[in-house]
């Protein structure tokens, strides 16, 4: 009527705006910054509205299906799917979330795990990186990491994706790094435990030792120990092995010169070549003389000799000369054949019991095993 028109309902205008949108919704504020359509693009599908009458869906689905590779990159899957450094693609969240490499089966991106790396890797106009297990030779403990480190030298890994590199076991060796088996070593010869470099840390186990002849390993011999890899044999207790150069008789099969000590560790203990004990020659065989200013007592042991029992010989020695002046002026000033029998007889005990103690002294030079009662006396 006149001047009277009708009139819109009030509409109430709202700006929202919040500015941790970027930190609380991450795939939102992606999908906003990245939301633009262009005056062109509007006016295009509202001429499509206009000319089918189909509603407002149907000339935007329209739009949508000509412009697929535009409205794609307002999506926050793509930005999900391009992972950074030390980040692989994965199909999902959480721990039942597998490592993909392919973008069509990727939903997000996660750490490379213990045991794997992240490499670049492009599809198209698209790069992204992916996790990859560590190859045989290679292992990473650490997690989001860019590669794999190769086994030092005297490890090696055979298996794919681990997180450690094993040491090369007894009887083998690896020269090089990033190997995914060890070298055995020489027939016949070892390693002294695990994780050696070098063939030249291959050599004779225990219980063996090197030939100076062949070089190879020949067994131990009766009577010795052999601790192996290069150390020099040893007597066992109640044997003697024979210094180096001493030559008192042909060596045995092995090379060696072993002499039995008829089980008397206290003559040799046993030990390294020439090992004799206290107070005994070490180049007499089997240990058997006492060292220069030692005897052998009544218990089979080189004692020191004490100035009594060179007093006591001393005095033996000289009674027996005045005894011995004494019987040859007698001899002289007298008739021999007017000596009484009796006296006669006195010189002769004299004279074997002089020649008897000397005959004892010489035999207790002699190492010799006695037996009684010839072992008291002497």
């Amino acid at each position: 009527l006149g001047l009277q028109s009708t009139m819109a309902p009030d509409v109430e205008l709202f700006n929202l705006a919040y500015n941790g949108l970027a930190g609380a919704a991450p795939s939102v504020h992606h999908l906003m910054k990245n939301f633009i359509v262009d005056y062109e693009e509007m006016m295009e599908m509202l001429r499509d509205y206009a000319s089918s009458g189909d509603g407002y869906f149907a000339p935007a689905c329209r739009w949508a299906r000509r412009n697929k590779a535009r409205w794609e990159a307002w999506l926050p899957m793509a930005e999900a799917r391009r992972c950074g450094r030390g980040q692989g693609m994965v199909d999902g969240e959480g721990d039942s979330a597998a490592y993909v490499q392919n973008v069509s089966l990727a939903m997000t991106c996660a750490r490379c795990e213990a045991g794997r790396f992240s490499s670049t890797y492009v599809e198209g106009s698209f790069e992204t990186r992916v996790c990859l297990p560590c190859q045989p030779g290679t292992s990473q403990v650490a997690m989001g990491s860019e590669r794999c480190r190769p086994c030092p030298p005297g490890s090696f890994q055979a298996e794919p994706g681990q997180l450690t590199c094993e040491r090369c076991p007894k009887g083998t060796f690896a020269s090089f790094e990033g190997v995914d088996q060890c070298d055995h070593c020489p027939v016949g010869r070892t390693t002294n435990g695990n994780g050696y470099i070098s063939p030249q840390d291959c050599d004779c186990d225990r219980g063996t030792r090197r030939d100076a002849a062949s070089g190879g390993c020949v067994r131990c011999g009766d009577g010795t120990h052999c601790k192996g890899f290069g150390a020099a044999p040893e007597a066992l207790p109640g044997f003697h092995l024979a210094p180096p150069g001493q030559v008192v008789a042909e060596p045995g099969e092995d090379g060696l010169l072993v002499f039995s000590c008829l089980g008397d560790e206290r003559r040799c203990p046993g030990g390294v070549a020439g090992a004799c004990g206290a107070n005994r020659k070490s180049a007499a065989i089997a240990c058997g003389e006492c060292a220069a200013g030692t005897f052998e007592d009544t218990g089979k042991e080189c004692a020191r000799c004490s100035g009594h029992a060179g007093a006591v010989l001393g005095a033996l020695a000289a009674v027996s000369g005045v005894a011995f002046l004494a019987m040859l002026a007698v001899l002289v000033n007298q008739n021999f054949l007017l000596q009484r029998q009796s006296t006669m007889a006195m010189s002769i005990i004299v004279g074997l019991a002089c020649t008897s103690v000397q005959t004892i002294g010489t035999f207790n030079q002699i190492s010799i095993e006695w037996v009684e009662p010839l072992k008291t006396i002497v």
